[in-house]
Protein backbone atom coordinates (compact mmCIF):
# COMPACT_ATOMS: atom_id res chain seq x y z
CA UNK A 1 0.00 0.00 0.00
CA UNK A 2 2.92 2.03 0.94
CA UNK A 3 4.48 1.63 -2.65
CA UNK A 4 1.46 2.17 -4.47
CA UNK A 5 0.95 5.52 -2.87
CA UNK A 6 4.62 6.55 -3.64
CA UNK A 7 3.99 5.52 -6.74
CA UNK A 8 0.86 7.72 -7.39
CA UNK A 9 2.83 10.78 -5.65
CA UNK A 10 5.77 10.38 -7.67
CA UNK A 11 3.18 9.84 -10.95
CA UNK A 12 1.03 12.78 -10.41
CA UNK A 13 2.94 15.30 -7.74
CA UNK A 14 6.51 14.96 -9.30
CA UNK A 15 6.55 13.93 -12.77
CA UNK A 16 9.66 14.51 -13.96
CA UNK A 17 7.73 14.73 -17.49
CA UNK A 18 5.98 17.76 -16.40
CA UNK A 19 9.49 19.13 -14.83
CA UNK A 20 10.72 18.75 -18.33
CA UNK A 21 7.58 20.47 -20.07
CA UNK A 22 7.69 23.65 -17.80
CA UNK A 23 11.64 24.20 -18.25
CA UNK A 24 11.09 24.17 -22.52
CA UNK A 25 7.47 25.40 -23.17
CA UNK A 26 8.20 28.78 -23.23
CA UNK A 27 11.72 28.20 -25.08
CA UNK A 28 9.97 28.23 -28.65
CA UNK A 29 7.44 30.79 -30.14
CA UNK A 30 4.49 27.98 -29.78
CA UNK A 31 3.29 29.01 -26.64
CA UNK A 32 3.24 32.55 -26.43
CA UNK A 33 1.99 32.61 -29.84
CA UNK A 34 -1.11 30.47 -28.86
CA UNK A 35 -1.37 33.01 -26.04
CA UNK A 36 -1.09 36.10 -28.13
CA UNK A 37 -3.49 34.20 -30.59
CA UNK A 38 -6.25 33.39 -27.86
CA UNK A 39 -6.23 36.49 -26.14
CA UNK A 40 -6.46 39.23 -29.27
CA UNK A 41 -9.59 37.18 -30.09
CA UNK A 42 -10.52 37.54 -27.34
CA UNK A 43 -10.02 41.29 -27.05
CA UNK A 44 -11.94 41.50 -30.26
CA UNK A 45 -15.13 39.92 -29.69
CA UNK A 46 -15.33 41.62 -25.91
CA UNK A 47 -14.63 45.10 -27.73
CA UNK A 48 -17.17 44.88 -30.44
CA UNK A 49 -19.59 43.30 -27.81
CA UNK A 50 -19.16 45.74 -25.48
CA UNK A 51 -19.53 48.70 -28.06
CA UNK A 52 -22.80 47.13 -29.09
CA UNK A 53 -24.22 47.16 -25.71
CA UNK A 54 -22.78 50.76 -24.42
CA UNK A 55 -24.67 52.29 -27.77
CA UNK A 56 -27.98 50.84 -27.10
CA UNK A 57 -30.46 53.37 -25.64
CA UNK A 58 -31.22 51.52 -22.39
CA UNK A 59 -34.51 52.77 -21.26
CA UNK A 60 -34.25 51.23 -17.85
CA UNK A 61 -31.81 50.20 -15.23
CA UNK A 62 -33.60 46.90 -15.47
CA UNK A 63 -32.99 46.76 -19.39
CA UNK A 64 -28.96 47.79 -19.12
CA UNK A 65 -28.68 45.03 -16.31
CA UNK A 66 -30.10 42.46 -18.82
CA UNK A 67 -27.25 44.02 -21.62
CA UNK A 68 -24.36 43.38 -18.60
CA UNK A 69 -26.17 39.74 -18.32
CA UNK A 70 -25.47 38.94 -21.77
CA UNK A 71 -22.24 40.68 -22.29
CA UNK A 72 -20.82 38.27 -19.56
CA UNK A 73 -22.63 35.43 -21.19
CA UNK A 74 -20.97 36.01 -24.42
CA UNK A 75 -17.89 36.35 -23.32
CA UNK A 76 -17.77 32.78 -21.56
CA UNK A 77 -19.02 31.13 -24.84
CA UNK A 78 -16.33 32.54 -26.59
CA UNK A 79 -13.88 31.74 -24.10
CA UNK A 80 -15.82 28.36 -24.05
CA UNK A 81 -15.24 27.73 -27.21
CA UNK A 82 -11.78 28.99 -27.78
CA UNK A 83 -10.58 26.49 -25.06
CA UNK A 84 -12.84 23.97 -26.58
CA UNK A 85 -10.61 25.07 -29.86
CA UNK A 86 -7.07 24.88 -28.23
CA UNK A 87 -7.29 21.83 -25.91
CA UNK A 88 -7.43 19.12 -28.87
CA UNK A 89 -4.50 20.73 -30.54
CA UNK A 90 -2.38 20.98 -27.09
CA UNK A 91 -2.96 17.08 -26.61
CA UNK A 92 -2.14 16.37 -29.95
CA UNK A 93 1.14 18.37 -30.43
CA UNK A 94 2.54 17.47 -26.30
CA UNK A 95 2.35 13.88 -27.59
CA UNK A 96 3.17 13.55 -31.85
CA UNK A 97 6.30 15.63 -30.55
CA UNK A 98 7.48 12.86 -28.86
CA UNK A 99 7.20 10.32 -31.66
CA UNK A 100 8.49 13.27 -34.18
CA UNK A 101 11.03 13.82 -32.30
CA UNK A 102 12.35 9.59 -31.66
CA UNK A 103 12.09 10.29 -28.46
CA UNK A 104 9.05 7.73 -27.76
CA UNK A 105 11.36 4.64 -27.94
CA UNK A 106 14.10 5.95 -25.41
CA UNK A 107 11.46 6.89 -23.11
CA UNK A 108 9.70 3.63 -23.30
CA UNK A 109 12.81 1.86 -22.60
CA UNK A 110 13.09 3.94 -18.94
CA UNK A 111 11.51 1.97 -15.74
CA UNK A 112 8.74 4.48 -15.94
CA UNK A 113 4.90 3.23 -16.95
CA UNK A 114 3.10 4.48 -20.32
CA UNK A 115 1.20 6.03 -17.60
CA UNK A 116 3.50 8.00 -16.12
CA UNK A 117 4.06 9.48 -19.22
CA UNK A 118 1.09 10.61 -20.48
CA UNK A 119 0.17 11.92 -17.01
CA UNK A 120 2.96 14.21 -17.26
CA UNK A 121 1.26 15.28 -20.78
CA UNK A 122 -2.12 15.90 -19.73
CA UNK A 123 -0.21 17.87 -16.48
CA UNK A 124 1.98 20.00 -18.67
CA UNK A 125 -1.35 20.22 -21.40
CA UNK A 126 -3.65 21.66 -18.61
CA UNK A 127 -0.92 24.00 -17.30
CA UNK A 128 -1.49 25.92 -21.15
CA UNK A 129 -5.51 25.64 -20.69
CA UNK A 130 -5.11 27.35 -17.19
CA UNK A 131 -2.68 30.08 -18.93
CA UNK A 132 -5.75 30.75 -21.24
CA UNK A 133 -8.38 30.85 -18.58
CA UNK A 134 -5.30 33.62 -16.26
CA UNK A 135 -4.96 35.73 -19.56
CA UNK A 136 -8.78 36.17 -19.84
CA UNK A 137 -9.13 37.13 -15.98
CA UNK A 138 -8.66 41.40 -16.74
CA UNK A 139 -11.70 40.90 -19.47
CA UNK A 140 -14.15 38.72 -17.11
CA UNK A 141 -13.68 41.85 -14.37
CA UNK A 142 -15.10 44.25 -16.93
CA UNK A 143 -18.15 42.53 -16.34
CA UNK A 144 -17.70 42.25 -12.95
CA UNK A 145 -17.26 45.79 -12.47
CA UNK A 146 -20.09 46.62 -14.42
CA UNK A 147 -22.25 44.82 -12.41
CA UNK A 148 -22.83 41.84 -15.44
CA UNK A 149 -21.67 39.26 -13.14
CA UNK A 150 -20.39 38.66 -9.24
CA UNK A 151 -17.12 37.26 -9.07
CA UNK A 152 -18.03 33.92 -7.23
CA UNK A 153 -20.06 33.71 -10.68
CA UNK A 154 -16.88 34.24 -12.85
CA UNK A 155 -14.75 31.68 -10.60
CA UNK A 156 -17.05 28.84 -11.00
CA UNK A 157 -17.75 29.33 -14.69
CA UNK A 158 -14.07 29.33 -15.12
CA UNK A 159 -14.33 26.04 -13.15
CA UNK A 160 -16.27 24.25 -15.72
CA UNK A 161 -14.72 26.00 -18.69
CA UNK A 162 -11.17 24.63 -17.42
CA UNK A 163 -12.53 21.03 -16.87
CA UNK A 164 -14.15 20.78 -20.12
CA UNK A 165 -10.79 21.94 -21.59
CA UNK A 166 -8.90 19.11 -19.64
CA UNK A 167 -11.16 16.59 -20.51
CA UNK A 168 -10.96 17.50 -24.68
CA UNK A 169 -7.39 17.61 -24.42
CA UNK A 170 -7.23 14.25 -22.75
CA UNK A 171 -9.70 12.91 -25.71
CA UNK A 172 -6.97 13.96 -28.37
CA UNK A 173 -4.22 11.89 -26.88
CA UNK A 174 -5.19 8.52 -27.67
CA UNK A 175 -6.57 9.38 -31.25
CA UNK A 176 -2.83 11.50 -31.86
CA UNK A 177 -1.03 8.16 -30.66
CA UNK A 178 -3.23 5.84 -33.09
CA UNK A 179 -3.43 8.00 -35.80
CA UNK A 180 0.55 9.03 -35.60
CA UNK A 181 -0.89 12.56 -37.64
CA UNK A 182 -1.16 16.25 -36.19
CA UNK A 183 -4.19 16.39 -38.44
CA UNK A 184 -5.91 13.88 -38.46
CA UNK A 185 -5.88 13.64 -34.45
CA UNK A 186 -7.51 17.22 -34.46
CA UNK A 187 -9.94 16.93 -36.64
CA UNK A 188 -11.35 13.42 -34.87
CA UNK A 189 -11.16 15.42 -31.87
CA UNK A 190 -13.19 18.31 -33.07
CA UNK A 191 -15.78 15.35 -34.69
CA UNK A 192 -15.73 13.58 -31.47
CA UNK A 193 -16.09 17.46 -29.75
CA UNK A 194 -19.20 17.56 -32.19
CA UNK A 195 -21.08 14.38 -31.19
CA UNK A 196 -20.41 15.30 -27.98
CA UNK A 197 -22.21 18.82 -28.36
CA UNK A 198 -24.95 17.15 -30.52
CA UNK A 199 -25.92 14.34 -27.56
CA UNK A 200 -25.51 16.95 -24.48
CA UNK A 201 -26.92 19.80 -25.91
CA UNK A 202 -29.94 17.77 -27.54
CA UNK A 203 -30.79 15.00 -25.20
CA UNK A 204 -30.14 16.32 -21.67
CA UNK A 205 -30.69 19.43 -19.84
CA UNK A 206 -29.01 22.48 -21.76
CA UNK A 207 -32.29 22.04 -23.98
CA UNK A 208 -34.83 20.02 -22.46
CA UNK A 209 -33.79 20.51 -18.92
CA UNK A 210 -34.25 24.16 -18.99
CA UNK A 211 -37.52 23.99 -20.73
CA UNK A 212 -38.79 21.70 -18.26
CA UNK A 213 -38.13 23.10 -15.23
CA UNK A 214 -38.16 26.70 -16.23
CA UNK A 215 -35.06 27.37 -14.61
CA UNK A 216 -31.77 27.52 -16.29
CA UNK A 217 -29.14 29.08 -14.42
CA UNK A 218 -29.52 28.56 -10.56
CA UNK A 219 -31.72 26.18 -11.11
CA UNK A 220 -31.60 22.25 -10.66
CA UNK A 221 -29.87 20.39 -13.66
CA UNK A 222 -31.39 17.05 -14.98
CA UNK A 223 -28.63 15.37 -15.47
CA UNK A 224 -25.35 15.56 -13.58
CA UNK A 225 -23.44 15.63 -17.72
CA UNK A 226 -25.20 18.62 -18.00
CA UNK A 227 -22.03 20.00 -15.82
CA UNK A 228 -19.25 19.03 -18.97
CA UNK A 229 -21.89 20.12 -21.87
CA UNK A 230 -20.14 22.52 -23.97
CA UNK A 231 -21.07 26.00 -24.17
CA UNK A 232 -23.10 25.18 -21.06
CA UNK A 233 -20.88 27.44 -18.33
CA UNK A 234 -23.44 30.19 -17.85
CA UNK A 235 -26.01 27.66 -17.81
CA UNK A 236 -24.31 25.40 -15.85
CA UNK A 237 -23.32 27.92 -13.56
CA UNK A 238 -25.03 27.60 -9.81
CA UNK A 239 -27.10 24.99 -10.64
CA UNK A 240 -27.19 21.22 -8.58
CA UNK A 241 -28.28 18.01 -8.99
CA UNK A 242 -29.75 15.75 -5.63
CA UNK A 243 -28.10 13.17 -4.79
CA UNK A 244 -29.65 11.56 -1.81
CA UNK A 245 -31.38 14.46 -0.46
CA UNK A 246 -28.17 16.53 -0.70
CA UNK A 247 -27.75 19.32 -3.54
CA UNK A 248 -24.37 18.65 -5.49
CA UNK A 249 -23.09 21.79 -7.23
CA UNK A 250 -22.27 21.86 -11.09
CA UNK A 251 -18.79 22.43 -10.75
CA UNK A 252 -18.19 19.41 -8.28
CA UNK A 253 -20.16 17.55 -10.90
CA UNK A 254 -17.59 18.64 -13.84
CA UNK A 255 -14.57 17.73 -11.69
CA UNK A 256 -16.17 14.17 -10.92
CA UNK A 257 -17.08 13.21 -14.34
CA UNK A 258 -13.89 15.02 -16.23
CA UNK A 259 -11.65 13.01 -13.95
CA UNK A 260 -13.09 10.07 -14.48
CA UNK A 261 -13.04 10.29 -18.55
CA UNK A 262 -9.35 11.66 -18.31
CA UNK A 263 -8.39 8.77 -16.04
CA UNK A 264 -10.19 6.49 -19.06
CA UNK A 265 -8.65 8.54 -21.69
CA UNK A 266 -4.93 8.23 -20.46
CA UNK A 267 -5.64 4.68 -20.14
CA UNK A 268 -6.97 4.12 -23.61
CA UNK A 269 -3.40 6.27 -24.73
CA UNK A 270 -1.08 3.59 -22.77
CA UNK A 271 -3.14 0.75 -24.06
CA UNK A 272 -2.56 2.25 -27.68
CA UNK A 273 1.18 2.19 -27.01
CA UNK A 274 1.34 -1.18 -25.66
CA UNK A 275 1.53 -4.82 -27.46
CA UNK A 276 -1.22 -7.23 -27.25
CA UNK A 277 -1.90 -8.59 -23.55
CA UNK A 278 -0.29 -6.34 -22.08
CA UNK A 279 -0.87 -4.36 -18.50
CA UNK A 280 -2.20 -1.13 -19.83
CA UNK A 281 -4.18 -3.13 -22.44
CA UNK A 282 -6.11 -4.75 -19.78
CA UNK A 283 -6.40 -1.71 -17.70
CA UNK A 284 -7.89 0.21 -19.96
CA UNK A 285 -10.77 -2.63 -21.37
CA UNK A 286 -11.22 -3.07 -16.96
CA UNK A 287 -11.36 0.84 -16.71
CA UNK A 288 -14.35 1.19 -19.42
CA UNK A 289 -16.21 -1.50 -17.89
CA UNK A 290 -16.14 -0.12 -14.73
CA UNK A 291 -16.77 3.43 -16.22
CA UNK A 292 -19.83 2.05 -18.18
CA UNK A 293 -21.81 0.72 -14.80
CA UNK A 294 -21.13 3.91 -13.17
CA UNK A 295 -22.32 6.33 -16.03
CA UNK A 296 -25.28 3.85 -17.16
CA UNK A 297 -26.52 4.35 -13.49
CA UNK A 298 -26.47 7.63 -13.18
CA UNK A 299 -28.22 8.51 -16.35
CA UNK A 300 -30.69 5.82 -16.29
CA UNK A 301 -31.24 7.25 -12.92
CA UNK A 302 -31.17 11.28 -14.15
CA UNK A 303 -33.38 9.82 -17.59
CA UNK A 304 -35.82 8.66 -14.95
CA UNK A 305 -36.56 11.67 -13.15
CA UNK A 306 -36.42 13.80 -15.67
CA UNK A 307 -39.28 11.86 -17.75
CA UNK A 308 -41.75 12.56 -14.57
CA UNK A 309 -40.71 16.29 -14.46
CA UNK A 310 -38.50 16.03 -11.71
CA UNK A 311 -40.95 15.17 -9.04
CA UNK A 312 -40.57 11.01 -8.86
CA UNK A 313 -38.77 8.36 -11.05
CA UNK A 314 -41.85 6.88 -13.68
CA UNK A 315 -42.04 3.97 -15.94
CA UNK A 316 -38.91 2.91 -18.00
CA UNK A 317 -40.70 2.03 -21.46
CA UNK A 318 -39.47 0.76 -24.37
CA UNK A 319 -38.32 3.17 -26.43
CA UNK A 320 -36.84 5.30 -22.93
CA UNK A 321 -34.32 1.90 -22.66
CA UNK A 322 -33.04 1.25 -26.24
CA UNK A 323 -32.35 5.51 -26.32
CA UNK A 324 -30.23 5.23 -22.80
CA UNK A 325 -28.66 2.07 -24.00
CA UNK A 326 -28.19 3.62 -27.51
CA UNK A 327 -26.27 6.48 -25.64
CA UNK A 328 -24.26 4.65 -23.64
CA UNK A 329 -22.96 2.47 -25.75
CA UNK A 330 -21.96 5.14 -28.56
CA UNK A 331 -18.10 5.61 -27.62
CA UNK A 332 -18.37 1.65 -28.36
CA UNK A 333 -19.45 2.40 -31.66
CA UNK A 334 -16.79 4.75 -32.02
CA UNK A 335 -13.98 2.25 -31.55
CA UNK A 336 -15.14 -1.06 -33.03
CA UNK A 337 -13.18 -0.34 -35.40
CA UNK A 338 -10.30 -0.39 -33.02
CA UNK A 339 -11.42 -3.74 -31.06
CA UNK A 340 -12.24 -5.24 -34.53
CA UNK A 341 -10.34 -5.23 -37.30
CA UNK A 342 -6.95 -7.18 -38.09
CA UNK A 343 -4.39 -7.75 -41.31
CA UNK A 344 -1.99 -10.30 -42.91
CA UNK A 345 0.37 -7.19 -42.76
CA UNK A 346 2.39 -4.99 -40.52
CA UNK A 347 2.48 -5.13 -36.65
CA UNK A 348 1.84 -8.92 -34.95
CA UNK A 349 -0.91 -7.29 -32.53
CA UNK A 350 -2.78 -7.11 -35.57
CA UNK A 351 -2.67 -10.51 -36.89
CA UNK A 352 -5.54 -12.51 -37.54
CA UNK A 353 -6.55 -14.76 -34.99
CA UNK A 354 -10.07 -17.24 -34.55
CA UNK A 355 -13.52 -15.11 -34.64
CA UNK A 356 -14.08 -15.08 -30.94
CA UNK A 357 -12.24 -16.26 -28.22
CA UNK A 358 -13.98 -15.13 -24.70
CA UNK A 359 -10.55 -15.73 -23.02
CA UNK A 360 -8.80 -12.95 -24.68
CA UNK A 361 -11.49 -10.21 -24.20
CA UNK A 362 -9.36 -8.24 -22.51
CA UNK A 363 -5.88 -8.51 -23.53
CA UNK A 364 -6.34 -6.63 -26.79
CA UNK A 365 -6.57 -9.09 -29.47
CA UNK A 366 -8.89 -8.99 -32.16
CA UNK A 367 -10.80 -12.26 -31.45
CA UNK A 368 -11.53 -10.79 -28.30
CA UNK A 369 -12.93 -8.11 -29.10
CA UNK A 370 -16.72 -9.55 -30.09
CA UNK A 371 -16.48 -10.78 -26.77
CA UNK A 372 -15.43 -7.69 -25.27
CA UNK A 373 -18.25 -5.72 -27.03
CA UNK A 374 -20.79 -8.42 -25.90
CA UNK A 375 -19.48 -8.08 -22.25
CA UNK A 376 -19.96 -4.10 -21.98
CA UNK A 377 -23.43 -4.69 -23.60
CA UNK A 378 -24.45 -6.79 -21.53
CA UNK A 379 -23.25 -4.71 -18.62
CA UNK A 380 -25.03 -1.98 -19.99
CA UNK A 381 -28.18 -3.25 -20.13
CA UNK A 382 -27.70 -5.08 -16.84
CA UNK A 383 -27.23 -1.80 -15.25
CA UNK A 384 -29.81 0.13 -16.57
CA UNK A 385 -32.69 -2.58 -15.17
CA UNK A 386 -30.77 -3.03 -11.95
CA UNK A 387 -30.89 0.92 -11.56
CA UNK A 388 -34.50 1.16 -12.85
CA UNK A 389 -35.82 -1.54 -10.46
CA UNK A 390 -34.00 0.18 -7.01
CA UNK A 391 -35.24 2.86 -7.84
CA UNK A 392 -38.51 1.80 -8.14
CA UNK A 393 -39.15 2.42 -11.62
CA UNK A 394 -41.71 0.24 -13.40
CA UNK A 395 -40.15 -1.55 -16.50
CA UNK A 396 -41.77 -1.60 -19.01
CA UNK A 397 -42.87 -4.71 -21.30
CA UNK A 398 -41.01 -3.18 -24.21
CA UNK A 399 -37.51 -2.53 -22.78
CA UNK A 400 -36.25 -6.06 -22.92
CA UNK A 401 -37.23 -6.56 -26.35
CA UNK A 402 -35.74 -2.92 -27.91
CA UNK A 403 -32.59 -2.62 -25.71
CA UNK A 404 -31.72 -7.05 -27.19
CA UNK A 405 -32.44 -5.62 -30.40
CA UNK A 406 -29.86 -2.23 -29.93
CA UNK A 407 -27.10 -4.96 -28.39
CA UNK A 408 -27.57 -7.28 -31.67
CA UNK A 409 -27.01 -4.06 -33.89
CA UNK A 410 -24.43 -3.08 -31.90
CA UNK A 411 -22.51 -6.80 -32.43
CA UNK A 412 -23.54 -6.47 -36.09
CA UNK A 413 -21.48 -4.16 -36.71
CA UNK A 414 -19.00 -4.99 -34.57
CA UNK A 415 -18.62 -8.11 -36.62
CA UNK A 416 -18.76 -6.32 -39.86
CA UNK A 417 -15.04 -5.70 -38.88
CA UNK A 418 -13.95 -9.15 -38.92
CA UNK A 419 -15.18 -9.29 -42.75
CA UNK A 420 -13.82 -5.87 -43.90
CA UNK A 421 -10.06 -7.36 -42.58
CA UNK A 422 -10.73 -10.58 -44.38
CA UNK A 423 -11.84 -8.13 -47.84
CA UNK A 424 -8.92 -5.95 -47.33
CA UNK A 425 -6.33 -7.93 -47.26
CA UNK A 426 -4.00 -5.46 -46.77
CA UNK A 427 -2.86 -3.68 -43.65
CA UNK A 428 -4.77 -2.71 -40.31
CA UNK A 429 -5.88 1.03 -41.08
CA UNK A 430 -7.42 -0.45 -44.95
CA UNK A 431 -9.51 -2.45 -42.98
CA UNK A 432 -10.41 0.44 -40.34
CA UNK A 433 -11.75 2.86 -42.74
CA UNK A 434 -13.85 0.07 -44.51
CA UNK A 435 -15.41 -0.55 -41.44
CA UNK A 436 -15.43 2.68 -40.60
CA UNK A 437 -17.10 3.54 -43.94
CA UNK A 438 -19.39 0.30 -43.20
CA UNK A 439 -20.59 1.40 -40.13
CA UNK A 440 -21.41 5.10 -41.38
CA UNK A 441 -23.57 3.36 -44.28
CA UNK A 442 -25.23 1.31 -42.48
CA UNK A 443 -26.19 4.09 -39.66
CA UNK A 444 -26.29 7.49 -41.24
CA UNK A 445 -27.18 7.28 -44.48
CA UNK A 446 -31.02 5.75 -44.23
CA UNK A 447 -31.96 8.01 -41.97
CA UNK A 448 -32.46 11.01 -44.60
CA UNK A 449 -33.50 8.69 -47.04
CA UNK A 450 -36.35 7.10 -44.26
CA UNK A 451 -37.21 10.77 -43.13
CA UNK A 452 -37.76 11.87 -46.91
CA UNK A 453 -40.12 8.88 -47.50
CA UNK A 454 -41.77 9.47 -44.24
CA UNK A 455 -42.32 13.28 -44.87
CA UNK A 456 -43.18 12.39 -48.75
CA UNK A 457 -45.83 10.35 -47.70
CA UNK A 458 -47.48 11.08 -44.18
CA UNK A 459 -49.92 13.64 -45.35
CA UNK A 460 -51.44 10.37 -47.46
CA UNK A 461 -51.45 8.79 -44.16
CA UNK A 462 -50.02 5.51 -46.36
CA UNK A 463 -46.96 5.12 -44.07
CA UNK A 464 -46.40 6.10 -40.42
CA UNK A 465 -43.55 6.29 -37.92
CA UNK A 466 -42.83 2.48 -38.30
CA UNK A 467 -41.19 3.53 -41.87
CA UNK A 468 -38.24 3.67 -39.48
CA UNK A 469 -38.44 0.51 -37.87
CA UNK A 470 -36.56 -0.25 -40.89
CA UNK A 471 -33.25 1.09 -39.69
CA UNK A 472 -30.60 -1.24 -37.74
CA UNK A 473 -31.41 0.57 -34.53
CA UNK A 474 -35.01 0.92 -35.52
CA UNK A 475 -36.39 0.06 -31.83
CA UNK A 476 -34.81 4.11 -31.20
CA UNK A 477 -37.55 5.49 -33.31
CA UNK A 478 -40.51 3.26 -33.49
CA UNK A 479 -43.81 3.78 -30.91
CA UNK A 480 -44.45 0.75 -28.41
Amino acid sequence: MIAWLTEQGRTYFNNAGYRKEYRVQLRGRRAPTLWASFLITLILVVSISYGNSVSTYSTSVVQLQAELRGLFEMMMGTLDALVMLAAPIIGTVLVLNEYQNRAIDLIQTTPNTNKYFLIGKVLSGFRYIVMLLVLSLPLSAVSVVMGGAAWYEVLEAYFIVGMRGLFLMSIAMPIAIVTQSTIKSILASYGILLVITALLASTLAIGIGAMMTGMGPGGQMMSPFDAIAPFGSTISMGSTYEVFGYDVPAWAWSLIITLILVRLCVAGAGSAMSRVGGKDVVTFRVIAAVVTVIFTAVFTASMGLSMTMGGSYGVLDGQAAAGILMFMLLPLIFCLTFLMCWSYYGDSKHRPGASFEYRKAFNGDSSGGLPYTALLIFIAISTILITAVSLGMDIGKEAFIRMAAVGFGVIFLASLGRIASALGKSDVAAARKMHLGAILLITMVPIPVLSLIHAMTNSYGSVNESIFGLHIFGSLFADD
